[in-house]
């Protein structure tokens, strides 16, 4: 039974405990992120991928985590275990060939990537 307060903006949906530290952050489709001690961007990993049926041409890619120091490779369902946050990796790739057919973020060449950050 905590508190929370919630805001959804686009690509950012975040969830406060109004009585803790606790905040459950939500990321979709970022290509780099910096916030204060962690910052995360996309790096593709392979060349081989899919064909999607609208034509685009989608490769894997892996999210580079930098906290402390530190610099992590994660890629989708991989998980970073710090004392105070997590970082769980959802979708992860690189478009090589978009297609105006395609739905948005399909249709030009980019990288991007779903991060679930908790902040505890």
């Amino acid at each position: 039974g905590e508190n929370i307060e919630w805001f959804d903006q686009g690509d950012l949906l975040e969830v406060s405990a109004l009585d803790s530290e606790k905040r459950l952050a939500v990321y979709r489709n970022i290509s780099d992120l910096q916030l204060v001690g962690l910052t995360a961007a996309i790096e593709a990993t392979e060349c081989e991928g899919d064909r999607l049926g609208c034509g685009a041409y989608v490769t894997g890619a892996v999210v580079v985590v930098q906290h402390g120091g530190t610099k992590t490779l994660l890629g989708p369902g991989d998980v970073l275990e710090r004392p105070n946050f997590r970082v769980r990796v959802g979708r992860a790739e690189r478009v090589l060939a978009g297609r105006e057919a395609c739905d948005a973020g399909y249709q030009t060449p980019s990288a991007s990537a779903d991060l679930l950050i908790a902040h505890e």
